[in-house]
């Protein structure tokens, strides 16, 4: 765990943030490691600070300083989470001093934003903390005051390192490393191959599921190679995802041992979801049932049109399954099912959806390799294909979290 410390005002006489976080520093000892970096070099010299450190946690001591918000700004386009110190910044006595002149100002145009944006606010007193509450900009705050003796130095480390490693988790929710990406997918496409190799008797889909498997062959050394670490990552995305139980059948049918089982998400700090109530209107219903004549292919346009409001409209129904379980079921009903490509392609039509399906088939075709005899409609690639990809890792089910 790598953590900067960010002092905009990092003065000769020694302010109390900056006296803090030194003492930080000798506290948190080799557990974690700890760089401080001050206000006063350039940019220039920041972002390569930045680029050799690769920190884990930005973590921000003082208010009302421009640079400190830049920093944050900068951090939060980066995906790295930061960590707030007032430093008794937001006091009665603090806000009153030059309201007018430069702390209004200031709140209008990047102080109070910065409060916001920050995962969590780290306080050193009691006092400061009901000053934070009393102001009610920020609900997620932690009180962890500085060790007055040797004795409190374990306590204040192991406090500090669980709040930066919750920090850390909460950010980390959806993101992957490229090869622990490609392992989720080779994964996925084992357990679907699984799943119907003994189902398939027919020459042509044997020989569809061999071609299929392709996947699952190309990737034997990175899967074999991944960490501890990486498993713990993959298996806290799976399930966040819902598809935790198609990682270990993907596991089991390439006689995969995990190293590490994870049964329970991390603790994390609540996030807002932003997900609307999602439903098939009737309209939609009709257009649907206009193919009761092949249930295969109405099965198959009812995911795609739940996965198009998950991912364009930004809206779910409990009642639906994850999207990543629809991509895997979308495939299967491509792959397996007996559907008419006719009634499909003329009520993706009537629903307005051939862009959308079409961006669908260059996804499956690129992750789970769906060969192009498969696809209904020709795939296309671009900015908007990335960008669906983008939201289906992204989308976030509301789970209970600490």
């Amino acid at each position: 765990m790598k953590v900067l410390h960010y002092i905009p005002n990092f003065k000769k006489s020694m302010g109390q943030a900056a006296r803090f976080v030194q003492m930080l520093q000798v506290v948190m000892g080799k557990t974690v490691e700890t760089h401080i970096i001050s206000g006063n070099i350039s940019n220039a010299d920041f972002c390569r600070r930045i680029e050799k450190l690769q920190p884990d946690v930005i973590h921000i001591h003082g208010c009302w300083s421009f640079k400190a918000a830049i920093v944050e700004s900068w951090a939060l386009r980066s995906r790295i989470p930061v960590v707030l110190s007032p430093h008794n910044g937001l006091s009665p006595k603090e806000l009153q001093a030059d309201f007018w002149k430069r702390k209004l100002p200031s709140l209008i145009a990047y102080q109070f934003l910065a409060i916001r944006k920050a995962m969590v606010l780290h306080t050193t007193s009691s006092q400061e903390l009901e000053d934070i509450k009393q102001l009610g900009w920020k609900k997620r705050v932690a009180l962890i005051p500085g060790p007055s003796n040797e004795n409190e130095y374990p306590q204040t480390t192991e406090t500090f390192r669980a709040l930066y490693q919750k920090v850390i988790d909460t950010v980390q929710r959806n993101k992957l490393s490229e090869k622990e990406e490609k392992c989720i997918w080779t994964l996925l496409l084992a357990a679907i191959n699984m799943r119907h190799a003994s189902q398939d008797a027919e020459a042509k889909h044997v020989q569809n599921t061999t071609a299929a498997h392709s996947q699952a062959q190309e990737y034997p050394d990175m899967l074999q190679q991944l960490s501890v670490h990486n498993w713990k990552n993959i298996q806290v995305y799976a399930i966040d995802h819902g598809i935790m139980e198609e990682l270990l059948s993907g596991a089991k049918a390439l006689s995969l041992h995990l190293p590490i089982h994870v049964d329970a998400l991390p603790a994390r700090f609540k996030v807002k979801s932003t997900i609307s109530d999602g439903h098939i209107s009737d309209k939609e219903h009709g257009i649907i049932r206009g193919c009761t004549s092949s249930q295969e292919t109405a099965a198959l346009i009812t995911d795609l049109l739940k996965l198009s409001k998950i991912l364009e409209k930004n809206q779910y129904n409990k009642e639906w399954q994850p999207p990543f379980v629809l991509v895997m079921s979308i495939y299967e009903r491509l792959m397996y099912s007996m559907y008419d490509e006719d009634i499909f392609c003329n009520m993706v039509r009537k629903l307005g959806m051939e862009s959308f399906c079409a961006h669908v088939m260059h996804i499956l075709s690129e992750r789970l390799q769906l060969p192009l005899g498969y696809m209904p409609l020709d795939p296309i690639s671009g900015k908007t294909a990335r960008r669906l990809y983008r939201q289906l890792n992204e989308f976030n089910i509301s789970k209970e979290t600490t």
